[in-house]
């Protein structure tokens, strides 16, 4: 989880990479590896990112295991500014997800499909991935609902629906904002 923290925290990606070396294995193990990939490629060490991932990917496939290396590549390949590989990856979890019946991943990734097939300026099936993670969505996960309002978003602008794509931008950003769950008592003693 710390990963997952220093790649969508607000660390430099240099820094972030170093605590995060720092902090695994010295043999790291293949999500780890994965992971790295990215902190590379958030440094602009693109090549060096994809080699360690098509590496880490290679050894998955031996384990059945590849669906795992297509959410780290498609990140990688977002990050490249390549988003028809993005997509691809993206595509072939979300078909995964589709035939085990995995909703709950479904939802996100469906979403970012969408997001990534846009950034290709390819918008004919957005609006069906983002209903996806509209229906499939857990009301309380910010990132998924923020998602699929940030695809319909982009297909209502690609159509010049300005205003709408202006409000479903607004409530992503209202979504992905911090709230306690607990807000303290205001009652004094």
């Amino acid at each position: 989880m710390m990963s997952v923290a220093l790649m969508w925290g607000p660390r430099p990606a240099a820094e972030a990479l170093q605590i995060f070396e720092a902090s695994v294995e010295t043999e790291p193990h293949l999500g780890q590896r994965l992971d790295r990939a990215i902190f590379l490629a958030m440094g602009d060490r693109i090549e060096e990112a994809r080699a360690l991932a098509q590496a880490a990917e290679h050894q998955l496939r031996e384990f059945g295991g590849e669906r795992m290396a297509d959410i780290h590549v498609a990140d990688l390949e977002r990050i490249a500014g390549d988003h028809r590989v993005e997509a691809q990856r993206l595509r072939m979890f979300c078909d995964d997800a589709r035939k085990r019946d995995v909703r709950a991943a479904l939802s996100t990734y469906a979403s970012m499909l969408g997001r990534a097939l846009c950034a290709a300026g390819e918008f004919n099936e957005v609006e069906g991935l983002a209903a996806e993670g509209r229906e499939y969505g857990d009301e309380d996960d910010p990132i998924t609902q923020a998602l699929w309002r940030q695809a319909t978003a982009l297909v209502q602008s690609h159509r010049g629906n300005h205003a709408e794509a202006e409000r479903l931008c607004r409530e992503a950003v209202v979504r992905t904002r911090w709230r306690p769950r607990h807000q303290p008592s205001s009652a004094t003693p």
